[in-house]
C-alpha cells in the first residue's frame, strides 16, 4: 500500500514490472535487472533467447537499416526517406508468434523505441534532420542484435566521435570498412571499429 508521494490522479504500476524494466532499459538508464545498462555505447546486458524462426523475421529488420544507413553514407535524401519507411513496414509486420513471452516484451520495448527514431526521420525535411535521429534509430538497433543475438553474417559496430556535437555516435555496418553515415561525403572515413558482432 502506498502511503505517500504521489498527488491524487497519479497512477503507479502494481503489475507487468518486466514490461517497465524493459523499457527502461531499452531507454539507456539503469534498471532493477541491469543497473550498469548502456545502451548509448551499444552494451546492454540483457540477453534473450528466442528461436531461428524469430530471428530471420528480426534479421530482416536489420538488413533494411542497413539499406537506410547505405543512402545516408551516399548523401541521398530522397532514397533515405524510402529506406526509412520500407524499415517502418518491416518492423510493422514483425508477428512475434515465435517470440516467448519474456521475448515478445522487450521486442515490444524494441519496437516502440525504432518507431519513434523513425517517425522523425520520416518526418524530416532533409538529409541532416535525418542523421539527427539516426543516432537513436542506432543505438536501438544495436541494442536488439545484441540483446536477441541476431547475425545474418558479421556485423560490425563502428563509431564516430565527432558526431552527436562532439559526444560521439555509432552505427551498425556489415563491412568493418569506415563509411560515414553521419557526414556522408564530408567526412567519410571519420570513425572507427568498436566491435564485431558475429
Amino acid at each position: 500500500m502506498v502511503k505517500s508521494g504521489l498527488e491524487n490522479g497519479e497512477e503507479i504500476v502494481t503489475n507487468g514490472t518486466f514490461t517497465v524494466d524493459a523499457a527502461v532499459q531499452l531507454s539507456g538508464r539503469p534498471s532493477m535487472m541491469n543497473p550498469s545498462a548502456d545502451v548509448k555505447k551499444g552494451n546492454l546486458a540483457l540477453e534473450v533467447e528466442i528461436s531461428e524462426a524469430a530471428k530471420a523475421e528480426l534479421n530482416l529488420i536489420t538488413a533494411h537499416y542497413l539499406e537506410l544507413k547505405d543512402a545516408l553514407v551516399s548523401d541521398q535524401f530522397s532514397e533515405a526517406k524510402s529506406a526509412a519507411l520500407n524499415l517502418q513496414k518491416e518492423i510493422e509486420n514483425v508477428s512475434a508468434k515465435d517470440l516467448n513471452e519474456a521475448a515478445a516484451v522487450v521486442w515490444k520495448s524494441y519496437k516502440e523505441q525504432l518507431m519513434l527514431s523513425l517517425k522523425n526521420m520520416a518526418a524530416a525535411a532533409g538529409i541532416e534532420e535525418m542523421r539527427n535521429s539516426f543516432d537513436e534509430l542506432s543505438n536501438t538497433l544495436i541494442g536488439m542484435v545484441t540483446s536477441f543475438k541476431l547475425s545474418s553474417g558479421e556485423l560490425y559496430v563502428l563509431h564516430c566521435p565527432m558526431s552527436n556535437s562532439n559526444r560521439g555516435a555509432d552505427w551498425l555496418s556489415a563491412s568493418p570498412e569506415i563509411r560515414n553515415p553521419y557526414y556522408g561525403a564530408a567526412m567519410l572515413k571519420c570513425g572507427e571499429v568498436k566491435r564485431e558482432i558475429n
